[in-house]
């Protein structure tokens, strides 16, 4: 029966998302006519957008006689902090501060803007963006995908398409990197929260950071921290990712391509 989830190809996710941008798109037309900040604005598309997609993937998987289940149980507790650590030191210790640097490079200073001045931005980055996109992405995008594809296959696959959906270059890459470990995490524990709790790490922390940075920092500082702080989150990163390797246990909930 979990031959026909929907969606279980990368050309089906991507056809999913593109169909739900169409869908969403004339929303873009009430901006001018609705008194509201360009920031909710977005927040409310992208919940419009998102709930559009887990629509579609409900009602294909209803109508195939496929319960569309969110597992939301913890295991592996013990683990989870160790997880947390690599996901915040990527975040504030990897990414970035080579962001920053690459900037730099590219003789493009970025300011040390005010993350308060951008609170409703954050707000959809912090509390929705962990939930809808966890549900999306590694609750049908992935666990579709893991029906079809190898392990390795899907969670590169879903990544790509995560990646993919955050649309700006530096995004992408982030997310690509980010949905390879979320993906790797689901499969081993089939757990979407705690994916979730991963990805609310990854975006407040970043959030928390610009707020040091901005109060606490300039250019030129931010500078020097990020050259002593990648080499050293990449090492710390390294350590942690090999526990996990060795300890994590798969939670064994159903053979993904062939049973059930």
């Amino acid at each position: 029966m979990k031959q026909n989830f929907f969606p279980k190809t990368i050309i089906q996710a991507l056809g999913l998302v593109f169909i739900s941008i169409l869908i969403a798109s004339p929303f873009f037309f009430l901006q001018k006519q609705i008194n509201i900040s360009q920031q909710l604005f977005l927040n409310v598309f992208f919940i419009l957008f998102s709930s559009i997609i887990i629509l579609i993937s409900f009602l294909i998987n209803r109508k195939r006689g496929i319960k569309h289940e969110i597992n939301i149980r913890i295991n592996n507790i013990r683990l989870i902090p160790l997880m947390v650590l690599v996901i915040y030191f990527f975040q504030v210790g990897v990414s970035k501060p080579i962001f920053h640097l690459i900037g730099l490079f590219n003789e493009e200073v970025t300011p040390l803007n005010n993350p308060i001045d951008a609170s409703i931005h954050w707000m959809g980055l912090i509390l929705l963006a962990p939930i809808l996109e966890e549900i999306i992405f590694r609750g049908i995008v992935l666990k579709g995908f893991l029906i079809n594809y190898n392990p390795k296959k899907a969670i590169l696959l879903s990544a790509i398409v995560f990646g993919i959906v955050h649309m700006e270059p530096t995004q992408v890459i982030n997310a690509f990197i980010i949905g390879l470990f979320f993906g790797w995490i689901y499969y081993k524990t089939k757990s979407i929260l705690i994916t979730m709790i991963l990805h609310f790490i990854a975006n407040s922390s970043v959030f928390i950071q610009s707020i040091l940075y901005y109060k606490y920092a300039d250019p030129n500082t931010v500078t020097k921290i990020s050259i002593y702080i990648i080499p050293i989150s990449l090492i710390l990163i390294s350590v942690m990712l090999n526990r996990l390797i060795k300890n994590i246990k798969p939670k064994l909930v159903e053979n993904q391509q062939n049973t059930d």
